[in-house]
């Protein structure tokens, strides 16, 4: 869903009467998560104020973290506005975050002056239209995108379409299993613990000769999923 940060879509009545150099209402009346128009010379023409779509991706370690946000967000809006609007959004401390607006700028909210740039508008730092700007935590696991839930879910997914694709019946050794997939890095148990916590989706089967323990989707039926 999108945070729509400016109730009026309209560009700013930005026009200079001529023989004056005041604004017009419009300008000084100004919009939601715009800067206030200052006053402009005459035969010139203040940047009007538009509606950009920013694309947030949250990344850790290279590792994604989850699905990417997308926000839509008035151009004149100012760098510490952003971090509050972000941090309310996901419930990220604004402390523990930065952005990285590529190719190589990063902001952080350094007690609400973000780098000396708090009052540069997302325009002035960068953020265009479209973009995909990464969240990244300051430290390892410092938050996560979504509830513990939404991750099992996701490895249970991943585990489900590596013994599907295998091509075989018998399904695959622990050891192989674990090669063929990823495990969520915010999931502290072992994929042995793991499985455990789901029988009646995953079937291990042990080799009591070898040790060799074998995974394999559990056949109770589709109401398992």
């Amino acid at each position: 869903s999108a945070v729509f940060c400016h109730p009026d879509p309209r560009p700013l009545p930005c026009q200079p009467v001529l023989g004056s150099t005041r604004p017009t209402s419009g300008a000084r009346e100004g919009r939601a998560g715009a800067e206030s128009s200052p006053p402009h010379r005459l035969g010139t023409f203040a940047p009007p104020s538009m509606s950009i779509l920013l694309t947030f991706r949250p990344v850790d370690r290279e590792w994604v973290m989850g699905d990417d946000m997308i926000i839509d967000v008035d151009n004149g809006l100012r760098l510490d506005s952003l971090f509050k609007v972000l941090s309310d959004k996901k419930r990220i401390p604004k402390s523990r975050f930065k952005l990285h607006v590529p190719p190589d700028r990063f902001y952080a909210w350094e007690n609400g002056k973000v780098g000396g740039k708090a009052d540069w508008t997302v325009r002035r730092a960068g953020f265009y239209s479209k973009s995909i700007i990464k969240i990244e935590p300051l430290f390892p696991l410092a938050w996560l995108w979504h509830d513990l839930d939404w991750y099992e879910a996701s490895y249970i997914e991943i585990i489900r379409a590596a013994l599907e694709g295998c091509g075989e019946a018998r399904g695959l050794s622990l050891q192989e299993l674990a090669a063929a997939t990823e495990k969520p890095p915010p999931l502290r148990c072992t994929l042995r613990a793991f499985l455990r916590k789901w029988p009646d989706k995953f079937h291990m089967e042990t080799n009591m000769n070898s040790g060799t323990i074998t995974v394999a989707l559990n056949d109770m039926g589709q109401g398992n999923w």
